[in-house]
């Protein structure tokens, strides 16, 4: 435990020893939905105005909603903006 204060290696040990508080944190992971991922919203935003410059605000609107994430376009955005990232930290 090194680099940690007298108090932070305290409360570690004792949340870590504690099976109400790791019960509890099971509850939230199985019951809560997962963090969102600002990538994916990224994405969604960037199918939505390409569709709204075609004239499809329904269809703007459901990407933004989320309702075409398993659409192939989605795939092919979030691929984008991943090797955009991955090209843009090379550069630096």
């Amino acid at each position: 435990m090194c680099g940690l204060s007298h108090q932070e290696r305290q409360t570690q040990e004792t949340v870590g020893g504690s099976s109400i508080i790791n019960a509890f944190a099971r509850y939230i992971e199985e019951h809560e939905p997962p963090p969102p991922d600002p990538l994916l919203d990224e994405a969604r935003e960037v199918i939505a105005r390409c569709q709204e410059a075609m004239g499809m605000a329904n269809a703007a609107k459901a990407a933004r909603l989320g309702k075409c994430d398993t659409q192939m376009s989605m795939r092919i955005t979030l691929a984008a903006l991943r090797r955009g990232i991955e090209l843009g930290r090379q550069e630096h």
